[in-house]
């Protein structure tokens, strides 16, 4: 599963566990405002672009990303806190 698709009815969702998937970005989370953990570890996950659409969800406060591309980037921590101010957690 290259993205995040088919879970828009999905309004209620607090944790989604993605890891291990395959995804190149995040995104398709539109309706998820509720979301308090985000688990897209050990996927293909790159560019800054998908820490920026973590704006999209205001109630995050666990994220677990590690073993993406993404991490190697100067700044991805910076940029997750920037776009999530309720983040408690980012990664173990």
């Amino acid at each position: 599963m290259a993205e995040i698709t088919h879970i828009e009815t999905l309004t209620g969702l607090i944790t989604l566990d993605l890891a291990y998937n395959k995804l190149t970005k995040i995104s398709g989370l539109d309706h998820q405002s509720g979301l308090t953990d985000l688990w897209v570890n050990a996927n293909s996950i790159s560019g800054m672009e998908s820490m920026e659409y973590l704006v999209k969800l205001p109630a995050l406060d666990v994220i677990y990303i590690g073993d993406n591309p993404v991490t190697k980037e100067a700044g991805y921590i910076e940029q997750i806190k920037a776009n999530c101010p309720k983040i408690k957690q980012i990664d173990a």
